[in-house]
């Protein structure tokens, strides 16, 4: 077994991004499963020769989510491309906004209840790294074991304001319960722990490692995008959760030596989780023996799409021609979601193309 320690803290045990995703017995580079996975993935990115149009001087230009103005192929850069996709994601001020407003609502039904509880957030929107498509984890922290027996009259006092209960898990000393909100199109992770929640020193830990290795956003961001269009992104499917994703990421920028370049991150960091054991153990320092990686059955085909994407990626960095009719990103990354989710304040529009998975 190949164990991967980290000096990372892992939030509360029910949230999204850090539950626990199964381990693959057997690993093989000829598995069905995982051809079939590589395979899907590269069907379901859109044709790129769809998304051109003619420039003012005649010239051809490729169009994407991350160019909605067309951009030449001659001399493109993976890292120029980067940036732009960056661009993209980055939430708008809306959307940031619409995570605050679910925050404070959650803290208003809390408080309404439990007048000493306090509601807290974490995960991806904490830590700086949230796509567009990300739900918001939070965590309502209680006074005392006894507070527990009053969390389904939370969830009530959320329902009556309008958010839809989807789900929910009350035991004697943790809940979890998932909630969306229709006004505004957001889904919530909703934990709850007695007292102060081992998440504050998480975040406060991932911030400081974002600080440092600053590259390690995007080269999250695109490796989560290829996991979910490969539908090995997700726990509830045998994924690997974004977390444990992250923790990867930042453990391997601090022994790589250009942890500072996104593109020569995101490849070497491709690289070395092509290939390995047949098991990834991920240990959580602040839970002894607590493994995030634990339960993800998918490592076959998350290793087939990043052995893909960097022979994929690996032409651009050899030769500048790359792909008939593409530009780095769009050789990997399937991105009719990207063009069919509309947002206030970005280039995104509805394009005619293939179905691509969505988060």
């Amino acid at each position: 077994m190949t164990s991967m320690m980290l000096t990372m803290p892992c939030p509360y045990g029910f949230a999204a991004d850090c539950a626990p995703v199964r381990r693959e017995s057997s690993v093989s580079s000829g598995s069905s499963e995982a051809s079939s996975c590589a395979s899907s993935s590269a069907q379901s990115s859109a044709a790129p020769g769809r998304f051109t149009k003619k420039g003012e001087d005649g010239k051809t230009l490729l169009l994407t989510p991350w160019y909605p103005q067309g951009v030449s192929k001659k001399g493109q850069r993976m890292d120029s491309e980067i940036e732009a996709l960056m661009a993209m994601l980055e939430l708008t001020h809306e959307e940031t906004g619409h995570r605050h407003m679910v925050r404070s609502m959650m803290q208003q039904a809390v408080v309404g209840v439990l007048p000493t509880a306090t509601v807290k957030v974490f995960g991806s929107f904490a830590y700086g790294v949230s796509l567009p498509s990300s739900a918001l984890d939070l965590v309502v922290e209680l006074g005392d074991a006894g507070e527990m027996a009053s969390v389904s009259d939370v969830l009530h006092a959320l329902s009556c304001m309008g958010m839809q209960v989807q789900n929910s898990v009350v035991q004697a000393e943790c809940a979890f319960a998932k909630v969306h909100v229709p006004s505004v199109g957001l889904t919530a992770n909703v934990s709850f722990s007695v007292g102060p929640s081992s998440v504050r020193k998480c975040v406060a830990h991932v911030r400081k490692q974002m600080e440092a290795y600053p590259a390690a956003k995007p080269v999250f961001a695109i490796c989560r995008l290829l996991l979910q269009q490969a539908r090995c992104g997700d726990a509830a499917t045998s994924g690997l959760p974004s977390y444990a994703l992250l923790c990867m990421i930042l453990d391997f920028c601090a022994t790589y030596n250009h942890a500072h370049d996104a593109s020569k991150l995101l490849l070497a960091f491709m690289r070395k989780h092509a290939t390995g054991g047949p098991s990834l153990v991920v240990a959580d320092p602040l839970a002894e023996g607590n493994d995030l990686a634990e339960g993800c059955r998918r490592l076959p085909q998350i290793r087939s799409v990043f052995v893909s994407s960097v022979k994929s990626l690996e032409k651009w960095t050899t030769k500048l021609t790359g792909f008939r009719g593409r530009t780095p990103l769009s050789s990997v990354l399937s991105y009719t979601g990207l063009w069919t989710e509309t947002r206030p304040g970005t280039a995104r529009f509805a394009s005619p193309a293939v179905a691509c998975p969505t988060h």
